[in-house]
């Protein structure tokens, strides 16, 4: 106990001495992460099920979002980017590891990262963030993911891989009679939807 204690008290002294580092943290598969540890990290890497697409809709029922990642042996090395796959990414801090040289793939991260500044200007990323499961039919239910800005007011869902089939999609804790202007990344299709529908 008292060398955990030393530990916390080394990375409060190196944050206070340095306000422009930041320092990430690995949970060792769950048992290194907690809420003491994660307000002076930047970044908690997860290893939650094993780093596959369901990656942290577990982990966001205990913390922020954005204050997990799952880099992972350089799983997201931008040469490797798909878009059906990586769009999922925005349900976390992503990090990337790697190059490419192939412009398309380049193009492609660069678009990830322009909807996470995007939601972020909206608060749909952040400190208060709202994280909730929306009711899928014709899907696997853990492949969703729902983020809504502290005042419910905009949101996104984001599917972490392209579905095989429809799906139909509600989303939770709308305000009922807020009117949402729903669009799509992949359609330009818009519609005009009140929270109660």
């Amino acid at each position: 106990m008292e060398i955990d204690q030393i530990f916390r008290q080394i990375m409060r002294d190196f944050l206070e001495q340095h306000p422009g580092c930041a320092i990430e943290l690995c949970d060792g598969f769950a048992d290194a992460g907690d809420w003491d540890y994660l307000r002076y990290t930047s970044a908690l890497q997860t290893a939650e099920e094993g780093l596959d697409l369901r990656r942290n809709y577990y982990s966001s029922l205990l913390y922020p979002p954005d204050k997990t990642s799952d880099t992972y042996s350089c799983m997201w090395d931008p040469d490797n980017y798909e878009k059906r796959l990586w769009r999922g990414l925005l349900c976390i801090n992503f990090d990337m590891e790697g190059d490419t040289w192939k412009p398309e793939k380049l193009e492609g991260v660069r678009e990830l990262i322009d909807i996470y500044h995007y939601l972020h200007k909206h608060d749909v990323v952040g400190r208060w963030v709202k994280v909730f499961r929306p009711q899928i039919v014709g899907d696997d239910p853990v492949m969703y993911f729902q983020r809504l800005s502290k005042d419910r007011r905009c949101g996104i869902i984001i599917p972490k891989r392209q579905a095989e089939s429809p799906v139909t999609i509600r989303p939770k804790d709308l305000i009922p009679d807020e009117t949402y202007l729903v669009s799509f990344q992949e359609a330009q299709r818009t519609e005009k939807r009140t929270g109660g529908i």
